[in-house]
């Protein structure tokens, strides 16, 4: 009987001891307890009882196991649980489907940012990516470029398709008396930036004409160029030539209008030049002629040019002269 009472004394006082263990003051490496207290009157709380509960936050650039920059432990009876850890913040090289790393090594610390590139046809448009305790913020990736069809005021895109992927080329037919904004040789393409040039239909302007050798007729045209041009389609203006100069059709001034393909007729002033004489040639001139423009001519009876022609044409070349001719005798 006395050895059986001392056994169950013998267990009671183990019992006794196991439910009042202890947790001592929790050392953290790279760490520390949340509440100053508990450090300064450290002798005062601890040993800490069990089942009571702490909390404690890593320095910069460390964090818990669970990733986050704090994080609370309970005494029990192994101690500290979950044991405090502060580890140092890192993020593996990410995989990017359709991109490549600039800086890539296997781990990167925190705030440390991420370079890479995406391939053709795709884009990435978030701010650069960035090591946190959540890992990569924002996540990196690579999306395929697209573009959409869009309503055109005035017009139409054609050919018309759901989506569009990167250089995709589309047309504009607009409503008459407008224009697309764009030359033939530079279509809206399909861009990481979206439609390059934009989808625009609208009414064609004219820009200051420069006309060598005249000048507009009214000065207010050039003396408010910015007020008057560009101007509308429709509009009209007339020029007037130099002297010694005169249009196309041989006038000293002449009128163009504002059109799709810009001014018409093109404003052109063209030298005169003067009647000729040529020895032993017969020509017909009965009127101004001026640059680019021909005349006929024949050589008299028994005569004939260096290259034994008879007849030939002259060009009124933009000194005011004809281009020489010869006729010789056969």
């Amino acid at each position: 009987m006395k050895t059986l009472g001392c056994s169950v004394l013998l267990i009671l006082w183990a019992c006794c001891s196991a439910q009042g263990k202890a947790c001592e003051y929790p050392e953290i490496e790279n760490g520390k307890l949340s509440s100053w207290s508990y450090s300064y009157y450290r002798s005062y709380y601890f040993p800490m009882s069990k089942g009571r509960e702490i909390d404690y936050e890593c320095h910069s650039n460390y964090a818990t196991e669970s990733g986050y920059q704090s994080g609370r432990i309970t005494c029990s009876d192994e101690g500290w649980s979950p044991t405090p850890r502060c580890l140092q913040i890192n993020c593996p090289e990410p995989a990017i489907p359709h991109g490549t790393i600039a800086n890539s090594k296997p781990v990167f610390r925190k705030d440390e940012r991420l370079e890479f590139n995406c391939e053709r046809g795709y884009k990435y448009d978030g701010r650069v990516p960035e090591c946190t305790e959540e890992g990569w913020n924002p996540k990196p990736s690579c999306k395929e470029i697209e573009c959409y069809y869009e309503t055109v005021i005035n017009g139409e895109m054609l050919p018309k398709r759901d989506k569009y992927k990167q250089d995709d080329m589309v047309n504009l037919h607009c409503r008459s008396g407008l224009v697309a904004l764009y030359s033939r040789d530079r279509q809206p393409t399909c861009t990481k930036d979206g439609w390059v040039p934009p989808l625009k239909c609208e009414r064609k302007a004219c820009e200051y004409p420069e006309i060598e050798n005249g000048k507009l007729s009214s000065w207010s045209y050039s003396y408010y160029r910015s007020y008057y041009f560009p101007m509308s389609k429709g509009r009209e203006i007339d020029y007037e030539c130099h002297s010694n100069y005169a249009t196309e059709s041989g006038y000293q001034s002449g009128r163009i209008t504002c059109t799709d393909e810009g001014w018409s007729p093109t404003p052109r002033c063209l030298r005169s030049c003067e009647r000729p004489y040529f020895k032993n040639v017969d020509m017909s001139f009965n009127k101004p002629h001026y640059t680019g423009q021909t005349v006929s001519f024949r050589c008299h009876p028994g005569f004939s040019t260096h290259e034994g022609q008879e007849a030939g044409v002259v060009e009124c070349l933009s000194n005011g002269r004809f281009s020489q001719v010869a006729c010789i005798r056969k």
